[in-house]
């Protein structure tokens, strides 16, 4: 997992899925961090549908935030684009992940609130159906509400770790990933434009050809990448890019599915039974890497 976090804070992979209708969204709570109230005022759902096989199976998110933000943040494949928002303090809140069908619940949550030190991840944690703090959930006619219930507890567990509470109503729309418009696999996934347009980034990264990988990722995606390069110096970042991007000989060999969503795309990389998911969209009638 740790290769895997750090291949993704290195390339700027961004995992996400469209949907067509936006959602509505509403909360009244207050999210209490610290012994600070957070007013909590928006709630978003995103049902995940894992065909591109990167989670143990379907799963509900619900986010419900003191800020308004852009519904795709919850449907990237992992999720990330939501926690580094929450570390840029750009949104604060809950985030909670399970899937609504199995009979023993279990929900996976995460505090969207950013730490003091930069460089920690964000707090998470998991109840069940025997110590829930996700109260009359109902979902009925595309929607999902409850109520998010938890007290804070008099001390925090370490110096660390925010103590943090919650009562907070909410009820929202859910999103759906887009429709599957082509899958590949085999060697038909390597060849196609979708799993080229990676290799073309990776290649002109390990090369050192900087200006010419601009050209073939999102802005978004290079300001990134231009952000890793001021903090780590150009030969640090080249020495990791070498230690984490395999040559294309390698990459194309790790390759085994493509999934197509209109003109979002999932590139399937397995290394030693690891899994990595990179991502690309179509612009100017070809594809970059997202």
């Amino acid at each position: 997992m740790k290769k895997v976090v750090c291949m993704f804070a290195l390339l700027g992979w961004v995992v996400a899925c469209c949907a067509s209708a936006e959602p509505v969204s509403t909360a009244t709570g207050t999210l209490e961090i610290n012994g600070k109230a957070v007013p909590i005022k928006y709630a978003y759902a995103f049902q995940h549908d894992n065909e591109e096989g990167f989670l143990d199976g379907p799963e509900l998110r619900i986010a419900v935030t003191d800020r308004e933000i852009d519904p795709a943040l919850l449907g990237g494949v992992l999720s990330l684009d939501l926690d580094a928002a929450a570390k840029k303090k750009d949104v604060c809140g809950l985030l909670l992940k399970f899937d609504p069908k199995k009979e023993s619940r279990e929900i996976n949550g995460t505090l969207l609130y950013a730490p003091s030190d930069p460089r920690a991840p964000l707090v998470s944690f998991t109840r069940t159906d025997d110590d829930t703090c996700l109260k009359k959930l109902e979902i009925k006619d595309g929607k999902v509400t409850g109520i998010l219930d938890e007290k804070a507890p008099e001390k925090s567990p370490s110096e660390d770790m925010p103590k943090y509470g919650y009562h907070i109503e909410f009820t929202a729309a859910i999103r759906t990933n887009d429709p599957i418009t082509a899958r590949f696999k085999g060697a038909e996934a390597v060849k196609s434009p979708q799993a080229q347009a990676v290799i073309a980034y990776e290649k002109a990264l390990r090369e050192g050809r900087i200006e010419d990988a601009k050209k073939l990722a999102t802005p978004e995606r290079f300001s990134k990448m231009g952000q890793a390069i001021e903090q780590m110096g150009k030969d640090v970042f080249m020495e990791q890019v070498k230690q984490f991007i395999p040559d294309t000989a390698a990459r194309e060999k790790q390759i085994t599915d493509v999934i197509v969503r209109g003109k979002h795309a999932v590139v399937v990389m397995v290394e030693k039974g690891s899994r990595t998911p990179g991502t690309v969209i179509e612009s100017g009638g070809g594809w970059i890497v997202e």
